[in-house]
């Protein structure tokens, strides 16, 4: 889509629904950066004042945009971008073909803390590295360990971003699928096998057991449990926005004392690589289940 059909859809949306902010999902949005300019361009022109984000961006890529081109993007209200860091390993990057340099995400937060722009970072752990299970549980919590070193590295920069972790999960045709296979991964054969391998948090929770030889079920659950609650907690946006949805004034004074005490107990796990007894962590979920989050 043009960036003239861009902007004119906006505006569109903009005066027929007075919206203040627009989700971009579209993965090849940076791809050209003078259309970013035009849309961004003429956004300003047609005097929108609305917030705009979600939208995919490759760090490689991002981190060459000249500084005029970052100043337009902040003026024309880019709040946004999710970036598929993957991991904190080069060699991991290089193992699935990110084609990217693991220093150019402190270079790209810098960039997006100095104008005000939040980053939604996306990482993967659980690599089929070999048949040797002792030598890949090793790796894995290597990766593990290399992301939350990482992150906290990350958050000494910017501590408006926020972090998600991911198991891997093989995918036909990704570079790493015959890999998996290689190393344990019993190919599903229809949709309903598939299910069971792409597993949702619950799954993993309520003990669903582990289909990847390469990664043990203590793991699987840790990485929940960082993307969970570890994560999820020190991200204080989310505090803020779910707080205007609770109407009654007791409740959401509580509902924020709750997060608050979360959001300390998350970042001491964190610091301090405290994972055992997760008390705390097993309310939370409770908790989510039982308002149906």
């Amino acid at each position: 889509m043009s960036a003239e059909r861009v902007v004119e859809d906006w505006v569109y949306l903009y005066k027929t629904y007075n919206i203040d902010a627009v989700a971009v999902y579209d993965s090849n949005f940076f791809v050209d950066k003078k259309r970013v300019v035009d849309i961004c361009e003429g956004l300003l022109k047609a005097g929108m004042r609305i917030k705009w984000g979600n939208v995919n961006g490759r760090i490689p890529q991002l981190v060459k945009y000249e500084k005029p081109v970052w100043e337009l993007m902040e003026r024309a209200g880019l709040k946004m971008i999710l970036t598929g860091s993957e991991s904190a390993e080069q060699e991991v990057l290089d193992l699935i073909r990110k084609d990217a340099n693991a220093d150019d995400i402190y270079e790209f937060t810098r960039l997006c803390h100095s104008h005000n722009i939040k980053i939604l970072f996306s990482y993967m752990s659980g690599i089929p590295w070999s048949d040797d299970t002792a030598y890949n549980s090793r790796r894995v919590s290597e990766e593990i360990n290399s992301v939350l070193t990482q992150v906290d590295e990350l958050m000494k920069i910017s501590r408006m971003n926020r972090f998600m972790i991911y198991a891997y999960t093989p995918l036909p045709g990704s570079a790493m699928y015959g890999m998996a296979i290689e190393h344990g991964f019993k190919e599903p054969k229809t949709l309903r096998e598939w299910s069971e391998v792409l597993y949702s948090p619950e799954d993993i929770f309520q003990n669903a057991g582990c289909k990847q030889k390469w990664i043990t079920e203590k793991q699987l659950r840790l990485i929940t449990m960082l993307e969970q609650y570890i994560f999820g907690m020190m991200d204080r946006d989310a505090r803020s926005w779910i707080a205007k949805g609770i109407r009654n004034k007791v409740l959401r004074r509580l509902f924020k004392t709750a997060f608050d005490i979360g959001y300390c107990l998350a970042r001491m796990r964190l610091r301090f690589r405290l994972f055992c007894w997760p008390i705390d962590y097993w309310i939370f979920v409770k908790f989510r289940k039982g308002i149906g989050a």
